[in-house]
This record gives C-alpha cells, structure tokens and sequence, in this order.
C-alpha cells in the first residue's frame, strides 16, 4: 500500500513539474548559425535574466543540450530536413531518440520534436520528403511509445503559411488545393491522434514586406489601427498576427480539425537589413515583438479560440552573421552575440542587468540594459503621462538603425500615435473548397507567400489597440481622459473583460525605489494621497508598499487605466482579485478603498472640478492647481465651522 502512494505520488509531481513550465507561451529559436556565437552555457545564463520560458533548437546539439540540464526550461529538439528521409525506418528512429532524447533526461527538460521546418511549402521543399514527413513522425512517436514518453514529449513539423492558398478573411482561410488531402490531411490526423499542436511560421513581417502599398504598417505592428472586419464570423481584427492565426484555424476546420491546438514556432521582426529594405528598422523590430510579447501574455487566444495559449517562439536569440540572403536574415535576434540586448522586448526580469562580457565591433554598438521591464511593456513619454491630450500626430520617421535605444528616463514618455487608417479594399468572396472530392495530383510548385489585403476602417474591439511602447520614440499621442478623482473604485482593464482590476506595488519591489515612485505618484502624478498622510484613514499599515499601492492606483484609476498606467519603473502590477481583502497585516490597499462607494458631487465647486476632470482639452497643471485651491477653501470653511 505504501509503495502504491509513493509511486501516485511520484506521478503527482511528475505532472505537476511537466505542466509548472507550460504556463508561459513565450519562447525563442536558439540558432546557430553563426561563428561568433557565445558558447551554450553562457547562452543560458543569459536567458536565466529573462522571461522566457521555451527554447527551441534546430538541431539535437550535445553542447546545447548538456547546458539546459538542471535549468527549468521546456526545451523542443529540432530535426534537419535532410535527416526525414533514415527516420522512416522504425529501428533508425528509435536509435536517434535514445542517443538524442534519452540521454539527457530527465536533467534537461525535453518536451517537443520539431521534425524539419517548412517540408511542405518552404523554399527546399520537394514531393518526395514532404511524402517522407509523416512517416518518419510515425516512426519517431512508434520509440516515444516504446520508451514510454510519449505523454512527455510531443512530435510536431512546423510550417510556412504558404500552405494556404486563402488567408483573408481568415474566415476564408483554405490549404491549397495540391497539399490539402495529400499532405495536411494525414499531418493533421496524425497530430490530433497524438494530442500534439500544429505549429506554424507566422511572419506578418513577409506580408507587409511582399505588398506595403495594400498592407498597413500598423496592423502588423500591433498599432492602434481601424482593425478588419470578417464578414464571414463579424469578428474584428486589430492585428494580423491573430488574422494569420485564424486563417491557419479555418483551414484546419474546413479539412474537419476544428480542434486540433495550433503554435508559432516562428515569429519576429529583423532590425537592420539592406539599403532597399525600407520596411526593416530597429524601431518597427522593437514594436513589433514588444507588442507581441504583451499580446501573447495579456490577451490569449484568437477571436476565433479566444481561451487558447498560443505557445509563440520569438525568431530568433541572436544575430546570426552565417545566414544567406539580404542583411535582413542576419538580424532577426534580440541579443547580440556579446549578450547585449539589440532592442528592449519586455522580456528582461526584475532587476536583470545584460552586460557584454567583452568589446564587441558591430555597426550596431552594444548598450548595457539596466531598465528592468516584463510584460506588460511600459511606453515611454517624453512628459507626464496624464497631461493634456494633444493633437494627433503621423508616425515619426524611424530612428537611426545604428543608433543604440535611448535611455528611458523617469516618468516614461508618451507613445506615439499611427497615421490615417487606411483606405478600404473590397474582397471577392472566396470560394469554398470541396472536402469530399478526390486529391488532385501532387505537384508541389515553388513556395507562395499568402496575400494579407489591407483592412478596411471599422472600430477595433478585438482586441483593445495597443499603443506602442517605443523607448526611442518621443512623439506624443492623444491619451484617454482622467476618470473623476475617487481612487478606489474598481475598474475594467482597457481590452473591456468586464472584470475589476487594481493597480498595486510589487510586494518584492526595492524600497528606494517605491520611496521614489509613490513621491512621483502623489507629486507630479497628480494621485490623491490625502488617506495615506499621518492620520489619514489608510494610514495604517504604516509601511512604503501599502502607501504606494495606495498611490499607484489612485494615479492608475485618474489616468485612463492602461497598462503603461500601471508600471512605475516595473515597481506596480496589475490585481484583478481585491487587494483589500487579503488576509494578511498588512495589506496592499486599505480596506476603505474599495468598500466606499464614490462621494457625489453635491457642490457647485464639485461639479465644475469634475467637469474639469473629464474634460480632454484642459491641462493637468490648471488641474492641480484648481484641486489645492478646492481644498484650500474647504479647509478655511472647517476651520471657520470648528
């Protein structure tokens, strides 16, 4: 009997530590394309600093491989396209999972296999190894089963979206005619009975690159934009990465897999690339991933499976200066080979200081990162975030590539705004495929890259816009009216889930630095800290977290309730459960907060202040100045009366 609860035991915690690690979709490729490649176990302390959770390789690296062991990473081996053709044989396939796979377990945490990367319709793919694909994952799943870790590790083959043939509306979304039933049917069956996700390379970068004129800059960037609708499900779209998504998802659908779980196993934005590359730039890299980093980790799913994780791999940890083609694909990474960051991406943990080991020549100079940021990414403005709306402006002219980011001082400035939407393109009506009829031949022409038109202008609901928050740019953009003074009432977060939310202090956040940021909140900010003075009624607990907590969603609750709202230096984070309700002694808000309903505005003098607030077009400065003055003449009132 004991040794039956010591194995369900064992059990227990075996799944517990297989899932614990699953809970962030954020991952990066780790290439190795390169010959002034740090060696892997530097690689790993690097990503030690980060956030990132899931690293996949190219390759089954020994090195590699061996460096991950003990960490806490989910780590997917890669298999070369020339090495499909000897894994059709059942005994090779289990001769390479036991020298590959089981060798490191259970110190390194392999969990998937990434057989080839774009059999189907990549720019190397032909018929005869796209027939080899799913024999050769037969064979691979056939030694998972036999070494019984088929429930640990997952067997998937990463494609291009060039599988498509219609990709908008993503209700439309088709495979092509040539590799629906010959290849995807079988791939996609074999991947449901597995229970393993159908992995895609979704680059919104090709699209804008193929066709800039019909497609908006800033619906691939995750800009505020006028977003798409599909007439086919009435879902607005505000981005084409979940457009991309939900056209791989109605594909999947119409060859009736409507369940199988899709992933991105590549994804990003170069930084630098050739003189005719006007649509590569630092500024459009640091948008793109920061955005999509906050997108991943914010607001999961797809308006077409909106409570799914997409597990999502950033493309790629370094620059790698060994690819061909234009200077684009040599500077995908988010690192440079010395370690230091190439741009910020929110993806840096608390405190993470990324210093170059040694000098390091590059046209790019490297900067030591020392603003501790994690999603979701604060914009930085140039001035205080709740000062005076001011007029639109276009999007500014991108920064100087080889100029590093500039240090974001404190406050952050205001993000910039998007031009103009873009004008409406009409879309014929696609034409459905027929599931029942007979494939037709294979032929396997040369790679297409699907058509993404521009949107047409409709409101955004899908998710809410996401303004960017680029380090490097100071332009600012219009922000959403102060909401009427009383800081306590809880509120919706900007994407509109209906669900209260709070602003509060980081309860490992460094003194010093709440000290500074609740003197910005009650200063400059503008917050209402008159509770949190001595006698005040949430003085108690009398200690800098609950006081800046306190502050924080004051500022938070006046000032529009965006995400970049609630940053201060990476010191604040977002509740949704109430603060105030905690069980311990020192709670992070004051349980008046949030019991006491708002005081209504009874006085004239009140209801010209709350005029003043909900007005856009008034300063803040007049704001503050008219709020002491309030105050000034109710505290000569209290005191003529007592």
């Amino acid at each position: 009997m004991k040794s039956l609860l010591l194995l369900l035991l064992l059990v227990l915690l075996l799944l517990h530590e297989s899932e614990s690690a699953t809970d962030n979709p954020i991952g990066v490729n780790y290439g190795t394309r390169g010959n002034n490649l740090p060696p892997p176990s530097q690689v790993v302390e690097l990503l030690k600093n980060t956030n990132i959770g899931k690293v996949k390789l190219y390759d089954a690296n020994p090195a590699i491989l061996r460096a991950f062991a003990g960490t806490s990473f989910d780590i997917t081996v890669g298999i070369p396209n020339e090495q499909i053709p000897s894994l059709v044989d059942q005994g090779a396939a289990l001769s390479w999972m036991r020298q590959n796979v089981v060798t490191y377990l259970p110190d390194t945490r392999i969990r998937g296999i990434a057989v080839g990367n774009e059999v189907l319709a990549g720019k190397n793919s032909n018929q005869q190894l796209a027939a080899q694909l799913v024999p050769a994952m037969n064979s691979l799943q056939s030694a998972l089963v036999t070494l019984k870790l088929n429930d640990l590790i997952k067997i998937t083959a990463p494609q291009s979206l060039a599988t498509l043939s219609t990709s908008f509306p993503p209700s439309s979304g088709t495979f092509r005619p040539d590799l629906a039933q010959s290849a995807l049917v079988p791939l996609l069956t074999f991947l449901q009975a597995t229970n393993s996700t159908f992995m895609v390379n979704a680059y919104p970068f090709m699209a804008y690159r193929s066709n800039p004129r019909d497609v908006s800059l800033a619906y691939c960037l995750f800009l505020p934009n006028s977003g798409v609708t599909d007439p086919g499900t009435q879902f607005l779209y505000s981005n084409m990465f979940g457009a991309m998504l939900d056209a791989v998802i109605s594909a999947m659908k119409k060859l009736r897999f409507p369940d199988v779980r899709i992933g991105v196993s590549e994804t990003g934005w170069p930084s630098l690339g050739d003189p005719s590359e006007a649509e590569v730039s630092l500024r459009n890299a640091m948008l793109y991933n920061r955005n999509l980093v906050f997108y991943i980790s914010s607001s999961p799913g797809t308006p077409l499976r909106p409570k799914q994780q997409i597990d999502t791999y950033i493309f790629s940890l370094y620059n790698e200066n060994l690819k061909e083609g234009p200077a684009s694909e040599r500077n995908y990474g988010l690192f440079r080979p010395d370690g230091s960051t190439v741009y910020d991406v929110g993806i840096l943990k608390s405190g993470s200081v990324i210093t170059p080991p040694s000098p390091f020549v590059s046209p790019n100079p490297p900067t030591p990162v020392t603003i501790p940021i994690t999603p979701p990414p604060p914009p930085p403005p140039s001035r205080p975030p709740f000062a005076t709306p001011p007029s639109p402006v276009t999007t500014p002219t991108p920064p100087s590539v080889g100029a590093p980011p500039a240090p974001v001082t404190y406050p952050s400035p205001t993000p910039p705004s998007v031009g103009a939407p873009p004008a409406p393109v009409t879309y014929p009506p696609p034409t459905p495929p027929s599931v029942g009829a007979p494939p037709a031949p294979v032929t396997y022409p040369s790679p297409m890259t699907p058509s993404f038109p521009k949107p047409p202008p409709s409101p955004v609901t899908f998710p809410a816009p996401m303004i960017p928050p680029s380090p490097v740019i100071v332009y600012p953009a219009p922000m959403t009216p102060p909401t009427p003074p009383y800081s306590g009432t809880p509120s919706t977060p900007s994407g509109g889930h209906g669900a209260p939310v709070w602003c509060v202090a980081k309860p490992n956040a460094d003194a010093t630095s709440l000290a500074a940021a609740l003197g910005f909140a009650c200063g400059e900010g503008g917050a209402d800290c008159l509770a949190i003075q001595p006698g005040g009624a949430c003085y108690y607990p009398n200690d800098v977290t609950s006081h800046a907590s306190y502050a924080f969603n004051s500022y938070y609750q006046r000032h529009g309730r965006n995400y970049w709202n609630c940053d201060f230096r990476n010191n604040a984070v977002v509740a949704i459960s109430d603060p105030s309700k905690q069980a311990t002694s020192t709670s992070l808000l004051c349980n008046q907060l949030t019991k006491l309903p708002p005081r209504p505005c009874q006085t004239s003098c009140c209801l010209r202040l709350r005029w003043l607030q909900l007005s856009s077009k008034v300063s803040s400065r007049i704001l503050r100045i008219f709020s002491l003055y309030t105050r000034e003449v109710v505290s000569r009132h209290l005191s003529l009366i007592l």
